[in-house]
């Protein structure tokens, strides 16, 4: 018997606590993402009683875990369940789409970026946005698919200076670093924004 049909049985027994932690802190939920792949995620979110929001002792919500994994296809069953909070961070104030932007997971961000609930001009706790970390980072496809939404803030960079990394909006960042392509497309970008 694999782990989707013992996963099936449980589900039948009458009064399962689906949200139960375990002692590492994990879910049902939790684990099955990080096991993978997303055959036992989808049985556990057509329970009426399963909290898609749960988080482990690590902060982390499932799709935050998702995220991390590159799990794209379980996050794609994630993002599809209705009570799922697309914008929930971790405890250091990261967002999926953030942590995604991040780790430079571009199928995963154009994945939270199809949701129409996901904040494309999230920020992190020091005020950078996705837009100014996809730049930072030299990502120009990410870059790219940012620029796609009609809502996003051109000028997503940090609002003060609190580390290493200098206060600077995207557009001045792709300057600084020397991505030329990437400070092109953002000032047509730009342009387009002002005729608009």
């Amino acid at each position: 018997m694999d782990r989707k049909e013992k996963a099936s049985l449980l589900l039948k027994v009458k009064d399962i606590n689906v949200n139960v932690q375990d002692n590492s802190g994990d879910t049902p939920l939790l684990r099955a993402v990080r096991l993978g792949p997303g055959a036992v995620v989808g049985l556990l979110l057509e329970h009426q009683d399963v909290d898609v929001n749960l988080r482990g002792k690590d902060g982390d919500t499932p799709l935050l875990r998702a995220v991390e994994l590159n799990a794209v296809s379980v996050a794609s069953l994630l993002l599809k369940h209705n009570g799922v909070d697309v914008n929930a961070p971790d405890k250091g104030g990261v967002a999926p789409l953030l942590r995604a932007v991040k780790l430079r997971r571009r199928s995963m961000v154009k994945l939270l970026l199809e949701h129409s609930f996901v904040d494309v001009n999230v920020r992190d706790r020091s005020g950078r946005s996705s837009l100014w970390w996809a730049v930072y980072q030299g990502s120009e496809a990410i870059v790219e698919l940012l620029l796609e939404r009609p809502d996003i803030d051109l000028g997503g960079g940090a609002p003060e200076p609190c580390d290493a990394l200098e206060e600077t909006s995207p557009l001045e960042m792709a300057r600084k670093r020397g991505y030329s392509r990437t400070a092109t497309i953002l000032e047509q970008r730009m342009r387009q924004k002002q005729v608009q």
